[in-house]
């Protein structure tokens, strides 16, 4: 500008300013293009770094009513699944020893057989049981079946599945469901999460903790639980029981399991129920 006609600098000097002007724009532009795609990485991140006090956090104040709604729409997921019992002696023998391991529940429990021929078990957020016809016929007594049902039951009073399903949905879609404004088809996307969710080791060994102290509570021998995860690791099969491989039972939990079982004392009361009923 110095060299310039003096006709021409305070043309020069404009332009200079604008140029200078558009590039703070365009640097400023960039900026918030990186801010925009950072952000949600950052709240990403700070979910996975923080998810299982975020989870407790959110599963801390999802009311019971709604944690039915989710059980609800879990079971309506399985029926198109399974074909499932809810009457007959052997579903009333199953809520006899259920209704012993669940005294005090906030939850309204139901339980059902699902007429298929996996050992296996579950147990969805507000009081739904679901009992595979397979575990039922692996059972040796109905202290092993209280065994089971007292570890899934554990699950659900303990609310593993909505931790997990925090963890699997994100914060978002459960902030909904915990102050009521999830629509139908986030429910039905947590029904389908929810049969899928595999409990992590330590959600594993606190299920066992609280299965054995229930049955203490209830005074059934806890030598059940041991029995019948210590039988179904020994059987040799091409492939575990479902409810092995959904819970892990390792070396080290069933010695964990005989060792606890172990410093536990009776007197224990035999269960009188029918586990051979009609089962067409």
């Amino acid at each position: 500008c110095a060299t310039a006609p003096p006709q021409f600098t305070a043309q020069l000097q404009a332009t200079a300013i604008n140029r200078k002007r558009l590039e703070r724009k365009f640097k400023a532009g960039w900026a918030l293009l990186a801010l925009l795609i950072i952000l949600p990485l950052l709240r990403v991140g700070l979910f996975l770094a923080n998810r299982d006090h975020v989870a407790s956090w959110v599963v801390s104040r999802i009311p019971v009513s709604h944690e039915a709604r989710l059980g609800d729409a879990v079971l309506s997921q399985a029926r198109l699944q399974m074909n499932f019992t809810d009457k007959g002696p052997v579903v009333d023998s199953i809520s006899t020893i259920g209704k012993k391991l669940t005294t005090g529940s906030v939850h309204n429990y139901r339980w059902f057989i699902a007429e298929r021929p996996e050992v296996n078990a579950f147990a969805a957020p507000g009081g739904v049981v679901v009992v595979f016809r397979g575990l039922i016929d692996a059972v040796a007594s109905p202290e092993e079946l209280a065994g089971v049902l007292a570890h899934e039951v554990a699950h659900a009073e303990l609310r593993h599945s909505l931790q997990g399903l925090v963890k699997s949905l994100g914060l978002r879609a459960l902030m909904s469901i915990a102050f009521g404004g999830a629509a139908d088809s986030m429910l039905a996307d947590a029904a389908t999460r929810m049969t899928e969710l595999r409990f992590s080791r330590d959600a594993e060994r606190e299920a066992d903790a609280n299965g054995l102290q229930r049955l203490v509570t209830a005074r059934i021998s806890p030598e059940g639980m041991v029995r019948f995860y210590e039988r179904l690791a020994s059987e040799k099969r091409s492939s575990p029981p479902v409810i092995l491989s959904t819970h892990p039972a390792s070396g080290e939990r069933l010695e964990w399991l005989r060792r606890e079982a172990a410093q536990l004392s009776g007197p224990w009361q035999l269960l009188q129920v029918n586990l051979t009923g009609n089962k067409d």
